[in-house]
């Protein structure tokens, strides 16, 4: 019997890197090379305002935040490092 009602799922084109350290780096940087996302619609998260600084000038497209929360309400894909 056919399907009265298909879905389809909505393309995931916001992503959030949590812990955006020299690993997240590396990601983001292949991310960016697949043109996958639009630097605008990626956010990244890091722990201090000196590598917020850092990235923020080698990204100026992508927004960088400290804020973990703030940065998972506006993604629909995550990327979450943690590496103590």
């Amino acid at each position: 019997m056919p399907r009265s009602h298909q879905t389809e799922m909505e393309p995931l084109d916001k992503l959030a890197i949590i812990g955006c350290g020299t690993m997240g780096k590396a990601i983001l940087d292949g991310i960016l090379d697949s043109d996958k996302f639009k630097p605008e619609n990626i956010v990244l998260t890091v722990k201090s305002e000196s590598s917020k600084g850092l990235l923020s000038a080698r990204y100026p497209n992508i927004k960088v935040t400290l804020d973990n929360v703030l940065a998972l309400k506006c993604a629909d894909m995550v990327i979450l490092w943690y590496f103590q």
